[in-house]
């Protein structure tokens, strides 16, 4: 979803928008077919 003001990674999914902050963050793309399953 993006980044907040503090830099934390801004998740979104059917229960809201999650927050996150951490030292280090991994992020890869998924096939298009498994990105149904979030």
């Amino acid at each position: 979803r993006g980044v907040s003001a503090q830099g934390a990674l801004l998740l979104e999914s059917a229960a809201g928008i999650a927050s996150v902050s951490s030292g280090e963050v991994s992020v890869r793309l998924a096939p298009e077919s498994s990105s149904e399953n979030l």
